[in-house]
């Protein structure tokens, strides 16, 4: 009860700040209350209980941020399956809430999710007959109920101590549980002159930010630094050491030079340059690791030029300088692809603007990140793989007074390999405006080729495998179908479909919704 009653007041919050200037009766609060909320009678339900005994294997924690974490990207993307899967067993009952199975979640962690955020919206527009299709909150990027009722409604999780954030068209990592970073993130976007280049150079002048691409690798002991650019002495040392077995971590760290700390990102002033050994050593659960560099104090600085060849081809060029030896160079091309040689040759796919990011690393321990724009204007083919893609979400009129809206996404953004096909159904109101409504059947599902990334050849598209899957119930006003690819894919030009299917008002219809990547890639 102290969950539901906390939930309960969280909703009253939110429905006051989101329209103060309107005063709920009670009628409608309870009315509220009944669909966002799990009762006690639910959570006792056998398929509940059972749901939460798989859960259990998980070690799903919420934070004091407010923020879920997982010890892994695999276990987020079990938890997401668990979810689909249960609420496909689910048959609702009229008591019940709306979406019953992710209802029972957010209550059990207490958790005010990205969903029951959406959705407490939705039923707020709704109540004052608001809806159309212009301000539909259920529009969010994030196009799964099941991946958003993990997510905060800032679009947060924790994986293996990692910070993700997901935006419209990029996803964040911050590391080293940066929370003064996230709150600049935040802002960041919450600007009023916001662009998606903010976001990238945002990532390019903190260190512990940065874009999350295909895969997100876990570090052993590891640390970088930079150094004050008013005092060549002062250095500013980055913890990079995140994995699986670095949980409630303690640090130590050996300067070379008599002084020590503890802090999890330590400054330290040499008192003279030269060359140190930095150790750093991390204790975790009675296991101890050390990594330790010889640093040259002194400076180091990134930088790239580039040229156009044929069809999408760019060659990179790093101009980088360094007191040390370059050891190590780290591109993300702004697509999704990267490299770590000096001098990388990518191909891109579409003619537009990208942002480049070259992160180098010397052999005494210095580090540098630099962020260019790259216009490409290349590209002849039209028929091309790409990491993620939405198309504008479609509303499709079956009946004088049904509405359909469909959506269709591919996401592959560390942690997430999926595809989403949602399929919502609508009555029309005398006003013109929108409530979501019950159909007698209601389904979604896609079908097409996904490919793999070929190793040997170096090709985005060089291994494919059909796919086809579909779902469908009855009693409900809305379907989603939420895959889980298990590694990062691709999807050609209309490589890939979505599907719908309808029956309702006497009016029984299926059919094709969106295709992906069919307007050409240029």
């Amino acid at each position: 009860m102290y969950y539901f009653r906390t939930l309960v007041i969280f909703i009253i919050t939110v429905l006051c700040f989101t329209n103060c200037e309107k005063e709920f009766d009670i009628s409608e609060l309870k009315q509220l209350d009944k669909r966002l909320i799990a009762s006690d009678a639910l959570m006792n339900e056998p398929l509940i209980i059972q749901m939460f005994n798989e859960l259990d294997n998980y070690n799903i924690v919420l934070n004091s941020y407010g923020i879920l974490e997982f010890n892994s990207g695999e276990d987020a993307n079990h938890v997401v399956d668990i979810l689909q899967n249960y609420s496909d067993l689910f048959v609702t009952k009229e008591e019940y809430p709306n979406d019953p199975v992710l209802c029972a979640l957010e209550t059990h962690y207490n958790f005010p999710s990205l969903r029951a955020d959406i959705e407490t919206q939705i039923l707020d527009l709704e109540e004052k007959e608001n809806l159309t299709e212009d301000n539909d909150p259920d529009n969010h990027y994030i196009v799964s109920p099941y991946m958003r009722a993990i997510l905060t409604p800032n679009c947060e999780v924790i994986i293996n101590q990692l910070i993700c954030v997901y935006f419209e068209t990029v996803g964040v990592g911050i590391m080293n549980a940066d929370y003064t970073s996230l709150n600049d993130l935040h802002k960041c976007h919450n600007s009023l002159d916001y662009s998606e280049f903010d976001i990238l150079s945002f990532c390019a002048s903190n260190k512990n930010a940065f874009i999350l691409s295909d895969n997100v690798i876990n570090h052993n002991p590891d640390f970088s630094f930079y150094v004050n650019d008013s005092n060549p002495n002062e250095y500013h040392f980055v913890n990079r050491s995140w994995g699986e077995i670095f949980i409630n971590m303690t640090y130590y760290w050996d300067f070379g030079d008599g002084i020590f700390s503890t802090d999890k990102n330590p400054v330290h002033v040499f008192s003279s340059s030269g060359e140190k050994t930095v150790i750093l050593t991390i204790n975790s659960n009675g296991t101890s690791e050390s990594i330790s560099k010889p640093i040259k104090v002194g400076s180091c600085t990134a930088n790239f030029s580039y040229s156009l060849g044929n069809d999408g081809n760019c060659s990179f060029s790093s101009t980088s300088i360094a007191d040390g030896n370059i050891t190590r160079y780290e591109w993300l091309f702004g697509d999704g692809g990267t490299a770590n040689t000096q001098n990388p040759t990518h191909r891109y796919n579409s003619n537009r603007q990208y942002s480049v990011r070259l992160v180098i690393y010397t052999d005494d321990g210095c580090s540098d990140a630099w962020m260019g724009t790259v216009t490409i204007s290349n590209v002849n083919s039209t028929s091309c793989c790409k990491a993620n893609d939405r198309e504008k979400i479609k509303y499709y009129q079956y009946a004088p007074t049904r509405k359909l809206k469909l959506i269709f996404r591919v996401t592959n953004s560390a942690i997430w390999h999926r595809i989403v096909s949602k399929t919502i159904n609508y009555k029309i109101k005398s006003n013109g405006t929108l409530i979501r409504i019950k159909a007698d059947n209601i389904g979604t599902g896609f079908y097409g080729i996904a490919y793999w990334y070929d190793y040997n050849s170096g090709d985005d598209c060089g291994t494919y495998q059909p796919v086809e899957r579909s779902d469908s119930d009855s009693d409900r006003s809305g379907m989603t179908l939420d895959v889980g690819m298990g590694d990062p894919f691709r999807v050609g030009k209309e490589s890939i479909t979505s599907t719908y299917y309808i029956k309702d008002e006497g009016v029984e219809e299926r059919g094709i919704g969106l295709k992906l990547h069919q307007k050409p890639c240029n």
